[in-house]
């Protein structure tokens, strides 16, 4: 038998049922023209929702790691710490598809 296809809505509907907070994270990556830098940032205030205090600056040390086990595909791994908030704790990212059900 084979398996639905499942939507990006199905599975933000499966997650919230399992009690799953989805998190949202974008990464921009290039170059931008001076010309066009501030209706960039009004765009970014947009999606931000701390508009009011300005953009806040950091500086992170971020690995990545790719295990390569007994599957196909490798399990990718992120692990990033603030370098400017030592007694920060480090964050552990996996990268690739959730195991819903």
């Amino acid at each position: 038998m084979s398996q639905p296809v499942s939507t990006a809505m199905d599975s933000l509907t499966a997650a919230l049922k399992s009690n799953i907070i989805p998190n949202q994270e974008y990464l921009l990556q290039g170059s931008v023209l001076d010309s066009a830098v501030e209706v960039l940032l009004h765009r970014l205030r947009g999606l931000c929702d701390n508009v009011d205090s300005g953009p806040e600056t950091f500086n992170d040390h971020e690995m990545c790691f790719s295990i390569r086990g007994n599957s196909l595909q490798p399990l990718l791994l992120r692990v990033r710490r603030a370098l400017d908030y030592q007694d920060m704790p480090w964050q552990l990212r996996y990268i690739g598809q959730p195991e819903l059900g």
